[in-house]
């Protein structure tokens, strides 16, 4: 009786430890496809353009810091709007809402700029998941198959 409880707790575990694996490796394929946090770097080539679709798109644009200084601009869709953030060289940032989200920025910035997602932390810290996981599920196969 103990060996067949035994013997069923270890293939409980070697499940467990195959779903842990499997999760952590739809989060990264999900969060890093679906993900709508895009970055565009904005050089002296494209700062003309993203300056005039954001005057375009906000009406509060003179309410922005100089675009001369900016290094980075972030787009994150939500639901209906958009929320943009402008990083500049000393470190700072600043953030706006757009109420309607054009189409011309967020097809710029899916053709111009890069999944920020795959160049965070966010994204290091769920591989570390994805390759612990995996060894977990190395070691407990090894140790439940008696291999």
């Amino acid at each position: 009786m103990k060996s067949i409880l035994k013997k069923v707790l270890k293939y409980f575990v070697l499940i467990i430890s195959i779903l842990f694996f499997l999760h952590s490796i739809l989060v990264i394929y999900f969060i890093g496809k679906f993900r709508e946090c895009d970055r565009v770097k904005v050089t002296d080539n494209n700062r003309q353009k993203i300056v005039s679709m954001m005057e375009e798109a906000y009406d509060d644009y003179k309410d922005i810091p100089d675009m001369s200084r900016a290094k980075v601009v972030e787009r994150r869709f939500f639901m209906h709007d958009a929320k943009l953030t402008v990083y500049y060289k000393d470190g700072t940032n600043y953030s706006f809402y757009l109420d309607r989200h054009p189409d011309y920025i967020r097809s710029y910035f899916i053709n111009e700029g890069y999944n920020a997602y795959f160049r965070s932390m966010e994204f290091v810290v769920d591989l570390i998941k994805l390759v612990a996981s995996f060894v977990i599920l190395v070691v407990v196969a090894i140790k439940v198959l008696d291999l």
